[in-house]
């Protein structure tokens, strides 16, 4: 599979209309922005499907041909293998299934909004406010690289879009979203007292005594404020100062990446990414977990972004309970209501990858959503426990002040509290809560305005694409806060 040099984009400027039952939608340009298309999207029941956008050919064909096909070993090296295995998770990596049971499904009513006025809107795309330019939604689309996009207000469906092959049965990886649903998992054990966020994790993991992670709090890992070396990220400024032989190694997915020796990629392995090296063999990441004997400041003293924490709280839930990680997900998953069934990556001895390893479908990450919007309140009637209290605590501490001056973002007043991003307008008032993943999965809550917006995407910031037109996460990051706060209420209004 080789890395494509020719862009994928396609400009198209048409005209038309929609069919009263579902058909074909076709959309009309402007002096201003050009709508990108590759052949007219079909609308039925409101829900609009962009088949021609993100075409592929890979793993076509049976069997496929060997330089089309995504394997464990190939999937990130481009944009078309990672949304390959963003929608096929169970064929590239080792996973488990979260069956969502008999139960009825949570049904969300719908309120749609008109397609054409839908794609016409226009959201920010650029860096910064202040510079950025204003596109269409189709254009957002192709841009973004989303791959399916789902916006509520007060409980309804308003709008519903899929790209590609993404369908509304198709689950998407949503990576570190999955840290905000790990968090939705612990609340009821905290407000039951089963676990105390005072508490010293070594209460709950006694081979903590002999990590870095010991004297950290169950709080201080919800707010990633322990003071562990974290090696699996690099910062900026460091990664400049490498030379490019070195650069490689540090660029997720790379062959030499795959193979090097820094903390990010051998905690990829230890994650089931990619294959391990041999003399990892037999060992997973509680065992890279528990090797952990670096730090590098006090617990509590400043904000560093990590997995090692949440897989921490998630070995604390485990030994508590004496229940897996898949168990309690499951349980989750079947209380929510969802729709179709999820899936979990594993590790290579089997252990669920609660902080990364989720995919789920874009309505049931919705409904995921609509629980926070009610405070922990289901369709069914029936309220998840703890929930209100997890909500209210992340609205009263959004945590801006942890982040200051050390994340860069068009997203006003980020912040960081128990695995969720917040974002406000005005800071620490009102704030947005956000489960964000790797290549731009967001799931996005209004409180206030009662909005949730899903976005599964494969924004990749190593597209040849993206690079040479400077198109960053951060461009991705104000659409859809645009979205959230012009778009959106502009049409449910």
């Amino acid at each position: 599979m080789k890395r494509s040099k020719v862009s994928r984009r396609a400009f198209l400027t048409t005209t038309g209309t929609i069919t009263a039952g579902g058909g074909a939608l076709t959309l009309c340009g402007d002096a201003n922005s050009k709508v990108f298309q590759t052949a007219s999207p079909q609308v039925e029941d409101g829900v609009v499907y962009h088949q021609g956008i993100h075409k592929t050919n890979l793993m076509k064909g049976f069997p496929p041909p060997r330089d089309k096909r995504v394997t464990w070993e190939n999937w990130s090296e481009t944009t078309e293998g990672l949304r390959y295995a963003h929608q096929n998770p169970a064929v590239v990596f080792r996973t488990v299934p979260i069956e969502r049971g008999d139960g009825p499904a949570w049904v969300l009513p719908r309120r749609m909004v008109d397609p054409q006025t839908l794609h016409r809107a226009q959201v920010l795309w650029g860096e910064a406010r202040a510079s950025a330019k204003r596109i269409s939604v189709s254009e957002w689309l192709n841009r973004g690289q989303i791959d399916a996009l789902v916006a509520l207000h007060d409980g309804h469906i308003v709008a519903e879009i899929y790209c590609g092959e993404m369908t509304p049965r198709t689950p998407h990886i949503i990576w570190c979203g999955s840290k905000a649903i790990l968090a939705t998992v612990l609340a009821p054990f905290l407000l039951d007292g089963i676990l105390n966020e005072q508490a010293e994790v070594t209460k709950y993991v006694q081979e903590f005594e002999r990590t870095a992670f010991k004297g950290a709090t169950i709080r201080q890992l919800l707010d990633q404020m322990t003071g562990i070396r974290c090696d699996d990220f690099i910062e900026p400024e460091e990664f400049e100062k490498l030379d490019p032989a070195a650069q490689t190694e540090w660029n997720f997915g790379t062959p030499e990446f795959r193979r090097a020796s820094n903390g990010y990629a051998r905690s990829s392995r230890a994650l089931g990414m990619f294959p391990q090296l041999e003399h990892e063999w037999n060992s997973g990441y509680y065992d890279f977990l528990l090797g952990l004997t670096d730090r590098d400041r006090p617990h509590g003293t400043s904000f560093k972004y990590s997995d090692y924490n949440p897989m921490a709280l998630q070995l604390i839930l485990e030994r508590v309970t004496e229940t897996s990680y898949v168990k309690h997900v499951r349980s989750l998953v079947r209380e929510l209501g969802f729709e179709s069934n999820a899936t979990l990556i594993i590790d290579p001895v089997g252990t669920p990858i609660g902080n990364y390893g989720l995919a789920l479908t874009a309505r049931d990450w919705a409904r995921w959503g609509q629980m926070l919007c009610n405070h922990g309140h289901l369709g069914s009637g029936r309220v998840l426990p703890g929930m209100r209290e997890l909500v209210d605590d992340i609205r009263r501490n959004p945590g801006p002040e942890r982040l200051e001056g050390k994340w860069s973002t068009p997203m006003p007043n980020i912040g960081y509290r128990s695995q969720f991003w917040t974002a406000s307008g005005v800071r620490g008032r009102n704030p947005l809560l956000q489960g964000c993943g790797w290549c731009q999965q967001k799931c996005v809550v209004d409180l206030e305005r009662k909005n949730i917006v899903v976005q599964m995407a494969t924004f990749w910031d190593q597209d040849p694409d993206n690079v040479r037109n400077k198109e960053t996460p951060g461009h991705g990051d104000l659409a859809i806060w645009s979205f959230m706060e012009e778009v959106l209420p502009r049409l449910t209004d």
